[in-house]
């Protein structure tokens, strides 16, 4: 029995039963969408801080090498930082990218065939709500899968910065 696809198994509930299951299914996908704005939203403000740091980076990396203290080492540092935190804002623009995103509701001309064929009305919830139970679980991948793009990005943006420092400081310590 458990191997009927979705909407099939669902076609045994009432009709008050599948409009609650697609009530709240709508608002899962509603929830799982101003999540995943606000994920955007990070994604870009990291963006931000991360192109500003890299601005300040370029403009020290040519005073040090074309200034009147030339120090070629510590602009080359400051040009490896400047690139590392650049892939860094490559990878967080990737996560905020427009991606297929499925939403609450649908459009009437997807109930067309339904009524050209004369689908009983529980038989197009039930229908309905497995196409929202898949939207829910493609919506859940993808945010796992910008979710993980975020966390590297911020990976190589702190270890650049990390390295970077350290490159800056053995450099002054030794020069």
């Amino acid at each position: 029995m458990t191997d009927l696809p979705l909407s099939e198994r669902l076609r045994k509930a009432d009709a008050d039963t599948l409009r609650e299951m697609l009530r709240e299914a709508e608002l899962h996908l509603a929830s799982q969408q101003t999540v995943a704005l606000a994920a955007d939203q990070r994604a870009m403000t990291l963006v931000g801080f991360m192109s500003a740091a890299i601005v300040v980076l370029i403009g020290a990396s040519a005073s040090f090498i074309v200034g009147q203290e030339q120090h070629r080492l510590l602009g080359v540092i400051c040009l490896w930082v400047a690139a590392g935190l650049m892939t860094s804002v490559l990878l967080a623009l990737r996560t905020a990218a427009p991606s297929a995103f499925d939403f609450a509701g649908s459009s009437p001309s997807d109930w067309a065939s339904d009524v050209a064929q004369g689908v009983s009305l529980e038989h197009a919830l039930a229908d309905q709500c497995a196409n929202h139970a898949e939207a829910i679980a493609d919506n859940h991948d993808r945010m796992k899968i910008n979710g993980a793009r975020l966390w590297s990005a911020l990976r190589v943006g702190v270890g650049t910065i990390l390295a970077g420092g350290v490159a800056f400081v053995l450099a002054l310590a030794f020069a």
